[in-house]
């Protein structure tokens, strides 16, 4: 099996739920976040590996329909919208939590990726970092739930557990769905001190 770019990676998953290592394990394989990107700060000492002109759109896109990313607005509301194509061109690995929300206003086309952590840890970790109650927090992780059912009803994707992917298991089988055999690279950037509880 060889390495190879592929067109677009797109990572999907609640906030929180470890979308930025899985972003930075695709990394360094060689793909990248188109730039400009957003920067490196405390809790994300490595970057978000994220492009800041999504993450601006996704949010103006949220607030338009009247909510943000920790008060989700209606699906109906939301999908009144469209992000203009020319801003999904030129993209290799796209991530960004709103996306769970916004995904079916973008024209993205490639691998999707969704990784799934227990609603208990992500709940924790946004109260944490957050100060969002924990109650509020396991609602949002529901909201984020169904609408991903939504963007990605009749799409093909491949799913992982971040609780696995912390301890170093399920890369082989995310290696080969992604065409990719540098495993030891993927492993390379797990960082354990990265949870937020």
């Amino acid at each position: 099996m060889k390495s190879k770019r592929q067109n677009m990676i797109i990572i999907l998953g609640m906030h929180l739920s470890g979308t930025t290592m899985l972003a930075q394990m695709v990394c360094a394989t060689g793909q990248a976040v188109k730039k400009p990107r957003m920067k490196a700060d405390e809790q994300h000492p490595s970057g978000h590996y994220e492009n800041v002109i999504i993450h601006n759109i996704n949010r103006f896109l949220l607030y338009r329909a009247g909510g943000s990313w920790d008060n989700p607005p209606n699906h109906k509301d939301l999908i009144k919208y469209k992000v203009p194509k020319i801003f999904s061109k030129g993209h290799n690995v796209v991530k960004d939590p709103k996306l769970c929300l916004t995904l079916a206003l973008w024209d993205f086309n490639g691998k999707i990726i969704v990784i799934k952590r227990s609603d208990n840890s992500v709940a924790k970790s946004l109260s944490k970092r957050n100060n969002i109650p924990y109650q509020k927090g396991l609602e949002l992780c529901n909201i984020y739930r169904e609408r991903l059912n939504i963007v990605l009803k009749n799409k093909e994707y491949h799913s992982v557990l971040y609780e696995d992917l912390l301890c170093g298991y399920d890369i082989n089988r995310l290696a080969n769905y992604l065409e990719i055999n540098k495993i030891d690279e993927m492993k390379s950037v797990i960082n354990v001190k990265m949870k937020h509880y």
